[in-house]
């Protein structure tokens, strides 16, 4: 992102008066497809979409489409202008937040917005990358609270990767952890407010609103989206940058959000006939949400035990809620699979489905989007042993039930062997 020239007056304005210039040297990117016609695969939806919004600029719609496809949220309200009406037709009703923008895929700013969740993956990987050239391949976790700890709130000098084997891998560790720095500088100056999970939300570069905030402006019932969650997984975030205070906050926050059967994409219902029918919305659960929110509750239970002082309170209360999630979705998981699948040839078979409706813990298919639910797809099928490895770690008596289902079904199944 360049931030002088896509980001607008209002959206600088957002970050006037602040100690010292958060903007010159913030390192952010986006989603971004470099198109400006109809996804091949999606020709005649794209068309259909852009019929809606005939005062738009197809080439714009198209493209911002395709980059919301490229973020694998394809689609979810939090791609969708939340801050106003210029492109919505004014015949689609309302949703729960009496913004009528979130049902229509018309006014979708993919390319508009700084996402959390993208910026969260590349600080992760840049600081990975410059943690294993610092320390020569050793243990990714004291490489990173050594060399991070020496970077937290300073510039970085080349000098500290000197620890690094070649003059290349010094060059490359000083370049990659420069633009760490930078990216969680950015994290924390541009995308934490006061809404969404935590307090970390999506900004709107035109509007200079975050995705949290209503068309009001106001935070007091604000969409939540659980990408929101990510920047909680990066030690170097929770140990230097969040206080105890923040990640209670936090805490809190999901302890409302998680519901009866996983953690829901966002808080915005879906609603195919009247209200939005984008897919990643509430109530549906995808696997990768499960697993960021798992990861990040994990760095927590660490960060709280190593702190000094530590905070053992929170350290509890990360790791009740750890629990809480991976029994939700492997019961949600093991339910599902025990429910017959028909599949278009008319086969019936028992198999994960691609989502799940959350507010049930019966493994009840998630709905809406463009496509019907996926039987067996791969995100779903990856994170459920990786959920059933932490039950076992960790498991307690109100959590045996899991495990003596799932070893149950095995049983049986090698009797019909």
């Amino acid at each position: 992102i360049n931030i002088s020239t896509d980001f607008s007056e209002a959206a600088k304005s957002r970050f006037a008066g602040r100690a010292g210039d958060v903007l010159s040297s913030a390192l952010l990117n986006r989603y971004y497809a470099n198109t400006t016609r109809p996804r091949p695969e999606s020709w005649r939806e794209d068309v259909a979409t852009s019929a809606e919004a005939p005062t738009r600029d197809p080439s714009d719609l198209f493209s911002n489409l395709a980059a919301g496809a490229e973020t694998g949220w394809d689609y979810s309200s939090r791609w969708l202008d939340n801050t106003n009406n210029t492109f919505y037709p004014p015949d689609k009703g309302t949703n729960p937040l009496n913004n009528p923008n979130h049902n229509n895929l018309s006014t979708i700013l993919t390319r508009h917005l700084v996402p959390v969740d993208l910026n969260t993956i590349l600080l992760r990987s840049e600081e990975i990358i410059a943690s294993f050239l610092y320390g020569n391949w050793k243990d990714q976790t004291q490489l990173e609270q050594s060399l991070f700890s020496e970077l937290n709130g300073v510039v970085f000098d080349a000098t500290l990767a000197a620890a690094a084997p070649s003059l290349a891998d010094r060059e490359t560790c000083a370049m990659m952890a420069g633009y760490a720095q930078r990216r969680r500088n950015a994290i924390q100056n541009i995308l934490y407010v006061d809404g969404g999970i935590g307090a970390y939300s999506d900004f709107n570069m035109m509007s200079g609103m975050y995705t949290s905030e209503t068309n009001e402006g106001s935070t007091s019932s604000p969409p939540i989206y659980a990408s929101s969650v990510l920047p909680f997984s990066v030690n170097t975030i929770v140990m230097y940058n969040l206080t105890d205070e923040r990640i209670t906050k936090f805490l809190n926050d999901l302890s409302t959000f998680i519901d009866v059967g996983g953690v829901p994409a966002s808080n915005i219902s879906v609603n195919t006939t009247t209200g939005n029918p984008q897919q990643w919305d509430y109530p549906n659960g995808w696997a990768p949400l499960q697993y960021w929110v798992v990861d990040a509750l994990e760095m927590i239970t660490t960060v709280a035990q190593q702190r000094t002082p530590t905070s053992p309170t929170i350290a509890t209360y990360a790791e009740a809620l750890r629990k809480q999630v991976v029994q939700a979705w492997i019961t949600n998981n093991y339910c599902g699979y025990q429910t017959p699948q028909t599949l278009p040839n008319g086969d019936v078979v028992h198999s994960l489905v691609e989502k799940y409706a959350v507010n049930q813990d019966r493994g009840v298919s998630g709905h809406g989007g463009e496509y019907t639910v996926q039987v067996g797809f791969g995100w779903t099928n990856g994170v459920a042993p990786v959920s059933y490895t932490h039950l076992r770690a960790h498991e307690t008596p109100e959590h045996l039930v899991c495990r003596l289902l799932l070893e149950k079904k095995k049983k049986n199944e090698k009797k019909k062997r």
